[in-house]
């Protein structure tokens, strides 16, 4: 996608509105991922203690987990946006990542109603949900 020419000539990556969703897109990124392995250390180190892994420790990865399937999917919208057309043909890699991207993040483990489980903790609520 670097050398993509766009409309005035001038190649994607020289484009500042490019390098303004591809840093912001990297930082979101970087932040969700951030978020997941810290939710995901907080079960580790309760496990390595010999502590139980509570429903809100659990809650909290459920919760990372469907941020980061948020996060991708914006991403991903950002990724479509930049290749323009030549994301919607199916010979086009890009095309390719993100049919495999928004599917994957349609999956059910991801869903953002795993978000409300948290909240209803948070606020001193049953999970509503088996907290597996």
């Amino acid at each position: 996608m670097p050398g993509k020419a766009t409309d005035n000539g001038q190649v994607l990556a020289a484009r500042s509105h490019a390098h303004s969703l591809i840093a912001a897109a990297q930082t979101s990124l970087r932040a969700s991922r951030l978020l997941l392995r810290d939710a995901a250390g907080a079960i580790d180190a309760a496990a390595d203690a010999d502590e139980p892994v509570t429903d809100r420790l659990r809650a909290e990865l459920r919760a990372a987990m469907s941020h980061a399937a948020l996060v991708s999917r914006t991403v991903l919208a950002i990724c479509q946006r930049l290749g323009s057309s030549s994301a919607l043909f199916t010979d086009n890699r890009l095309e390719q990542l993100l049919r495999d991207g928004n599917a994957a993040s349609q999956h059910m483990i991801l869903s953002e109603t795993h978000l409300d489980i948290l909240a209803r903790l948070l606020l001193g609520q049953e999970a509503g949900t088996p907290l597996i």
